[in-house]
C-alpha cells in the first residue's frame, strides 16, 4: 500500500485530503504543524510527501521544511508535492517553473483549492 504523509496547518483541508486519499486506497497520515514535522515524516518513511507552504508561525514554513527534508538521507529522494494558496494571499505568483533544488526542492507544485481528480493524477504521476 502506498503511504503518503501530509503536513498542513489547515485542519479542514487536511481532513478533506485524507478522505480523498483514503477513498483512493492510499494510506495517509497528517500532521498540522511545522514543529516536529520531520520526525513525523521519518516515523514510517512515506512514498510521497505533501506540504503546505504557509504556516501561522512562518509564511514560508513549507519551503523551509522541504529544504530540511532534503538534508535527511532517508528522505532526500521521496517525491514532495507542495500545496499553497500563497498566490491568492501574496502577489508572489509561484508556479511549477519556480521548482529549484535549492530554493524550492520539490517535484511538483499545486495551488489550492485542489480538485480531487487533479490531486490523484499528480500523485500517480510522481509515484511512477
Amino acid at each position: 500500500m502506498i503511504k503518503i504523509k501530509l503536513v498542513d496547518d489547515d485542519i479542514e483541508i487536511t481532513e478533506n485530503i485524507m478522505a480523498i486519499l483514503g477513498a483512493k486506497g492510499f494510506q495517509a497520515e497528517a500532521f498540522n504543524e511545522l514543529s516536529g514535522a520531520v520526525e513525523f515524516i521519518k516515523d514510517g518513511i512515506p512514498d510521497l510527501i505533501i506540504l503546505d507552504v504557509m504556516f501561522p508561525e512562518n509564511p514560508a514554513g513549507g519551503l523551509d521544511l522541504a529544504r530540511e527534508i532534503r538534508t535527511h538521507k532517508e528522505l532526500e529522494k521521496i517525491p514532495v508535492i507542495l500545496f499553497t494558496n500563497i498566490n491568492q494571499e501574496l502577489p508572489m505568483e509561484f508556479s511549477q517553473e519556480d521548482i529549484d533544488d535549492e530554493w524550492m526542492p520539490v517535484q511538483s507544485f499545486m495551488e489550492k483549492p485542489i480538485k480531487p481528480e487533479v490531486l490523484i493524477n499528480k500523485i500517480n504521476e510522481q509515484l511512477k
